[in-house]
């Protein structure tokens, strides 16, 4: 037994590969007297022919993933990372924000801004930090974050597009100024120290959130080759991108940007082209895939259906390509949890 399930793996017969089992993975589950999202089956980096297959007790992530440890109390470090999660064995998953890029993909209603906010509230909990959000959907998801926001851009207008191209290149020359006074200090990365030195030096995190508008628009080519430079030298200058898109293809997230990010996450996605645009190349056919995963739905008569609301399928997270459980901070039908906590990021910094 291996924390909430059980783990084995097993040498496959002649014939058999972990992709034919996994195109059968419903019939698996019911064997397993499991649900599809319950069952995982996978082939290790290093053991071909072999299925590392770990499986889920019954009910176990279908119920209520515990209050984020940031929630009432406690600061953050962007040097160390921020809780946004826990993997299926209920280990506590940090995502890694310097040195690192992110995209985040999923259907309308499966937790993608849920995990963005997440990480967004740990990031303001480190006084250091400077945060910018470009949406391209006119919606109120980073409003109560709006008082501890560097930018908040939020625009639906196409011609409002070269608005964030033009922050990407500032952004380009911002990192050419940080490259030289890292030199001048001799350190070959931006340190906890030099930013609290140098107001100038302070981690940004910058949020592209419905990215596919700026890539499938007429400045998108550029933008991608922007995006591309901008990671090769924001990783060691203390600067993290975060793109989100609920339809993730090689036009909505171009393969110049996808190859660079470090940390991606997969929520309930309708075909595994859109699975491995994110995940990457081959990911669901090795058994990395978030294809059965279901987002949130509504009935006919008004019930809702939570399905594997802010479950994703996860790289880069943690030590394995897996499944990640998102922390909820509430905000909605009279609920407000995001308030206090940006209230709490207004006062460290003061």
């Amino acid at each position: 037994h291996d924390g909430k399930g059980w783990h084995c793996q097993l040498l496959l017969p002649e014939g058999v590969t972990v992709e034919m089992i996994n195109n059968n993975k419903p019939v698996l589950a019911h064997n397993l007297l499991r649900l599809p999202v319950e069952v995982w089956p996978t082939e290790p980096r290093d053991k071909p022919g072999v299925m590392d297959l770990w499986t889920a007790d019954q009910g176990s992530l279908t119920k209520p993933v515990a209050p984020w440890p940031l929630l009432q109390d406690g600061t953050a470090d962007y040097f160390k990372g921020v809780p946004v999660g826990v993997d299926p064995r209920g280990k506590l998953v940090l995502g890694r924000l310097f040195a690192a890029n992110w995209g985040v993909a999923g259907m309308m209603g499966s937790g993608k801004s849920t995990l963005i906010i997440t990480a967004l509230l740990g990031a303001i909990l480190d006084p250091l930090v400077e945060v910018d959000v470009y949406c391209m959907a006119v919606n109120a998801d980073y409003d109560p974050l709006k008082p501890r926001l560097r930018t908040l851009f939020v625009s639906d207008d196409p011609e409002q597009i070269p608005t964030v191209l033009d922050a990407l290149k500032g952004l380009m020359s911002e990192l050419s100024e940080r490259g030289r006074k890292l030199q001048a200090a001799g350190e070959p990365k931006l340190t906890r120290a030099l930013a609290e030195a140098d107001p100038t030096m302070r981690p940004r995190v910058v949020v592209i959130d419905e990215c596919q508008e700026l890539f499938v628009s007429a400045v998108g080519e550029e933008a991608a080759e922007l995006v591309e430079k901008i990671v090769a030298k924001a990783r060691k200058y203390g600067v993290t991108l975060i793109f989100a898109t609920p339809v993730p293809s090689a036009d909505s997230l171009p393969r110049k940007v996808a190859k660079v990010l470090s940390n991606r996450a997969c929520f309930a996605i309708g075909d595994h082209q859109g699975n491995d645009a994110i995940l990457g190349t081959g990911k669901h056919r090795a058994g990395i895939s978030a294809t059965t995963l279901r987002p949130m739905t509504m009935d006919s008569d008004g019930s809702v259906d939570m399905g594997d609301l802010g479950t994703a399928m996860t790289s880069g997270f943690t030590p394995a390509d897996g499944l990640m459980r998102c922390f909820y901070v509430a905000r909605g039908n009279g609920v407000d949890d995001v308030t206090p906590v940006v209230e709490r990021a207004l006062g460290i910094r003061a």
